[in-house]
């Protein structure tokens, strides 16, 4: 978003439009929402967020930890810190772990001084779910396929990796979500460049 953060009102009707949604759940499905949280303390005004939400309640938020300010991001001027340890969730007898975008990417990474998924407790989880808006490059794919990776290992978990499509600006999102096992083999992968829905039941990995 650049820029437009310093328009307090784009926050707001996001918000919103979260609340809109909210209400057209559909009873017993449980949906996961992109979107920036105001921030009520100290620090910088906002805060990546991802919202847990069942029909007409947001049940958690999650806050995303990295920060990117090189190339075509800017965080830290705009979004305060969140921390990782909160990222557990359960529905019914699944148990989650959430990541946002660069959360998965301190792996070897020389910008960061540590990883913060190291200083993650690890419990038995079914899914490690990671929500992205990644900007295409041409060898893009094979870097998301490497942290992906080593962030299932990790955790000895299969990870959903859900990437943004379409465009903004300057920027392309390809899209081309995917899953992997806990060894970090692909099990399916959507299109590129192209919106497209999937159904995996997670009882069958």
């Amino acid at each position: 978003p650049f820029d437009l953060l310093e328009r307090k009102k784009l926050v707001l009707e996001q918000n919103k439009s979260l609340q809109q949604i909210i209400k057209k759940i559909p009873k017993g499905c449980h949906v996961l929402i992109g979107g920036f949280e105001v921030n009520k303390g100290p620090g910088r005004p906002y805060f990546n967020s991802a919202f847990l939400c069942t029909k007409n309640k947001i049940v958690k938020i999650f806050r995303k930890e990295l920060l990117p300010t090189g190339d075509v991001f800017d965080e830290a001027r705009f979004v305060e810190k969140g921390s990782l340890k909160n990222n557990y969730f359960q529905i019914g007898k699944h148990r989650f772990f959430l990541t946002i975008c660069e959360d998965i990417w301190a792996w070897g990474n020389k910008d960061y001084k540590e990883n913060p998924l190291r200083k993650v407790p690890r419990k038995k989880i079914d899914l490690v779910i990671n929500m992205s808006a990644s900007p295409f490059f041409l060898s893009k794919m094979k870097m998301r396929m490497s942290v992906t990776a080593q962030t299932a290992k990790h955790f000895k978990a299969p990870l959903l990796y859900v990437n943004l499509v379409g465009a903004q600006d300057e920027m392309i999102f390809d899209g081309r979500s995917f899953l992997i096992d806990s060894k970090g083999k692909t099990v399916f992968q959507q299109l590129a460049f192209e919106e497209d829905t999937n159904v995996f039941d997670i009882n069958n990995l």
